[in-house]
């Protein structure tokens, strides 16, 4: 089946935001969102065929704006706290932006969950599949001061199987030898009752 694509414009982005949506013939269906990479929702077929979103996540792409609790969206550079922004690394401490009152959360300010990713290729069919990357346009201090060209990229894929009704997001990335990277997406799970 064909990937679906649309433009979206939000309130202070001025770098292109598009939303995918990825169907398969079995009744799966993905919506992913280039900002941030967030995965807005994940339809799936219940006991009776018909779809529920299975995944928390905002209606719209402008609750990703102000997205407090990082749902469905890829975080990044670090998933988890740094303890008091300060990193340390070979013996050196550097302090990093905080968001979480004292600490450094998911990446912080500017994280992977707030730039724009983009389409490096898209699968088309049965099986639909999409690749998102993002390569850092400055990279943090404590990558500089190893190589001064170290720029990580994440690829993220979307791919589904009709036999098994499956999805897959799939990390990929490069770093530099002193480089600190931990990389997930907060998808959540919804809960339902009766289906």
């Amino acid at each position: 089946m064909p990937i679906d694509s649309v433009h979206v414009n939000l309130p202070g982005i001025t770098h292109p935001v598009d939303l995918y949506t990825l169907q398969q013939p079995g009744g799966m269906r993905a919506r992913l969102l280039t900002l941030g990479g967030a995965v807005m929702s994940l339809e799936v077929p219940d006991r009776d065929g018909r779809p529920v979103d299975v995944v928390l996540g905002f209606d719209e792409p402008a609750g990703y704006l102000a997205n407090p609790p990082f749902l469905g969206t890829l975080i990044g550079r670090y998933g988890n706290r740094i303890a008091r922004g300060e990193l340390p690394i070979d013996g050196t401490v550097f302090r990093l932006a905080t968001n979480d009152g004292e600490h450094h959360l998911h990446g912080g300010p500017g994280g992977f969950h707030t730039v724009p990713w983009q389409v490096a290729a898209v699968g088309d069919g049965d099986a639909p599949s999409l690749a998102l990357r993002y390569v850092e346009s400055k990279a943090p201090d404590f990558i500089v001061l190893e190589s001064g060209n170290a720029r990580p990229f994440i690829d993220s894929w979307m791919n589904g199987g009709i036999p098994n009704r499956e999805g897959k997001l799939i990390y990929a990335g490069g770093t530099g030898p002193r480089d600190r990277v931990m990389i997930y997406e907060w998808l959540g799970r919804r809960a339902s009752k009766d289906r």
